[in-house]
């Protein structure tokens, strides 16, 4: 039980109440007759109204006396809703609502985190319990990022609950929309690798009385699809040269593919490679190309449309490779024509981006002489600097 007196409020249990009324009530009484009995009643009254003040400060104390100030927030009330923005949200699956579209039968996870946030009933929300609700995303992908880095990008689901925790102080509720499980184990603040899982997040969240409500965003299988994906090709090549096209296409057919991947440039020029996609399982591959021109070339990669797909807007993918007339300039220095050195040579030799010098001598041998032969080390610092 509890009670309060002005600013002053106690909180002792029900059997610690009665004990201490029924105490003060025996010392009250034990006061009152030693008083009457007392040949000095008015130094026996000043000593036993002390002893009962005492009485009461005890019991009183045992009650749990707070003292409560009751101070009202400046700041409205938020709720905060954290989406994610990662790489993994670009995929279809067949999960929207009734409520949301009943005649739209796929969409993007990322198209159902914004209709969910663009929803009318946030704003019925926030009139009726008069909070603020704002949202904000994490793990976006840079505008400015290569395709390596997109590909290594993922999602951190600790970093952005401990931001929202330490710049926000009147949270009522956090939401979080995510597809998947969090996959980065660094902080980008820091090179060393911590485990930093959201779980400590969410327990600060605690501690503050801040619930935390997770909602997964996403089907609990995927959409029959061929994607390819990965495409690590190099930002530049040399003319003449070949250069390799890694790519990689996720499967989730349940029947092995055997299919044709076409790579052509804007020029009618056509490379094609017959391939076999194995069924749910991710097939990693390359094509080889060999460029022409100087400049840049756009290149168009693609697989055929499988008639069990559901998406045909991931078969296919552009790039632009920059196409340099440039020869690397080698200079190979030896005193025995051993086997590596023959090797060697022979092989910077018969490459067409490589213009070699060999430089052969021994004292007992004499230098060497013949195609790609110089007879004596550079002697200016600016000869030997036109070697790479």
């Amino acid at each position: 039980m509890s009670f309060s007196i002005s600013n002053l409020v106690f909180s002792p249990s029900t059997a610690l109440f009665y004990t201490g009324i029924i105490a003060l009530i025996i010392i009250a009484t034990l006061c009152v007759l030693s008083w009457k009995r007392s040949a000095r009643p008015l130094r026996t009254g000043i000593l036993e109204g002390l002893r009962f003040l005492i009485a009461v400060i005890i019991v009183l104390m045992l009650w749990k006396p707070e003292w409560r100030t009751i101070v009202e927030p400046e700041d409205q009330p938020e709720i905060a809703i954290l989406w994610d923005a990662s790489g993994s949200m670009t995929t279809e699956d067949s999960i929207l609502p009734q409520w949301l579209d009943p005649k739209s039968p796929t969409t993007s996870r990322n198209e159902y985190v914004q209709r969910v946030i663009n929803a009318p009933f946030w704003s019925q929300l926030e009139k009726s319990a008069q909070v603020k609700i704002f949202n904000q995303s994490f793990s976006s992908i840079p505008k400015d990022a290569t395709m390596q880095q997109k590909n290594t990008l993922g999602t951190d689901l600790n970093t952005p609950l401990e931001k929202l925790a330490k710049s926000h102080d009147n949270l009522r509720a956090v939401i979080l929309l995510s597809d998947g499980s969090h996959n980065i184990h660094q902080r980008p603040d820091d090179n060393t690798n911590l485990d930093n899982s959201p779980t400590s997040a969410a327990q600060k969240l605690l501690l503050t009385k801040t619930p935390l409500f997770t909602v997964p965003v996403g089907a609990d299988s995927s959409l029959p699809d061929l994607d390819l994906f990965n495409i690590n090709a190099p930002d530049f090549g040399i003319i003449g040269e070949f250069i390799q096209i890694p790519y990689s296409i996720q499967s989730s057919l349940d029947q092995d593919i055997r299919t044709k991947i076409t790579l052509k440039d804007d020029n009618g020029k056509i490379k094609t490679s017959i391939i076999t996609i194995p069924a749910n399982k991710t097939f990693n591959g390359s094509i080889l190309w060999q460029l022409n021109k100087v400049g840049p070339s756009k290149l168009h990669i693609s697989i055929p449309v499988n008639s069990a797909e559901k998406n045909t807007k991931n078969n296919q993918q552009e790039f632009i490779i920059h196409a340099r007339k440039e020869n690397i300039k080698a200079l190979v220095i030896e005193t025995l024509p051993r086997w590596e050195y023959r090797f060697i040579r022979n092989a910077l030799s018969r490459d067409p981006g490589v213009d070699v010098d060999c430089l052969l001598f021994h004292p007992g041998l004499g230098k060497g002489n013949g195609p790609d032969y110089i007879q004596a080390f550079p002697e200016k610092l600016e000869d030997l600097q036109k070697y790479d």
